[in-house]
């Protein structure tokens, strides 16, 4: 379905199957599912994507959401952009949220990923810093056994930064705390590239 006023290009319809644009004008929705409702020149192209209002605005990763504002980009899965502006590049001033997960039936360090894929992730499952970027971050981690008998909780912030390559990532300023009882340790670590890990941790006995 496609309600918007004016395009300026032949591309710029609700073409996906079940998408939808509907109001504004010069959008795109050319995922399944994908929805754009309002804003100019915004761009749902993966599957469940949805960009609210806006303009400028692009929501490329499969269910990820630019809810408004002006020059963002929500390129992982699930991720959710925020922005009002950039520096150079589009995003390259933006906040984001994320949801990752995974499950593990042994005691072997599991990685977390924004698309459940554990051991093996994907690229959109993985959260990837550009070339010369740093970010802050502020982590909230609940595990639980099966039956629900234990469960734990964590808290912990920091930076990352990356130069120029990937071999340059490092990360500063990490803190964390958590809850008892705890049988499990939470590391924090960067791949180089996506591999060779760094690992951070604070658990305590």
């Amino acid at each position: 379905m496609d309600l918007q006023t004016s395009r300026m290009a032949a591309t710029q319809v609700a073409s996906g199957t079940n998408a939808t644009v509907s109001s504004s004008t010069r959008n795109t929705a050319s995922a399944t599912r994908s929805v754009v409702t309002g804003g100019t020149a915004a761009t749902a192209s993966e599957a469940g994507s949805t960009v609210g209002d806006g303009e400028y605005n692009t929501a490329n990763g499969p269910y990820a959401t630019v809810v408004g504002g002006f020059l963002r980009i929500a390129s992982r899965y699930g991720q959710q952009a925020q922005a009002s502006g950039r520096f150079a590049v589009i995003a390259d001033a933006q906040r984001s949220s994320y949801v990752l997960r995974t499950a593990t039936t042994d005691a072997t360090a599991t990685q977390l990923t924004l698309d459940g894929a554990g051991a093996v992730p994907s690229t959109q499952g993985c959260f990837v810093l550009d070339a010369n970027q740093t970010i802050s971050f502020q982590d909230m981690l609940a595990a639980s056994t099966s039956s629900g008998a234990v469960v734990s909780k964590w808290n912990s912030d920091g930076t990352i930064t990356r130069g120029a390559t990937a071999a340059s990532t490092r990360m500063v300023g990490i803190t964390g705390s958590h809850s008892r009882p705890s049988i499990w340790g939470l590391p924090h670590g960067r791949s180089s590239p996506r591999r060779t890990r760094r690992t951070v941790p604070w658990s305590l006995p």
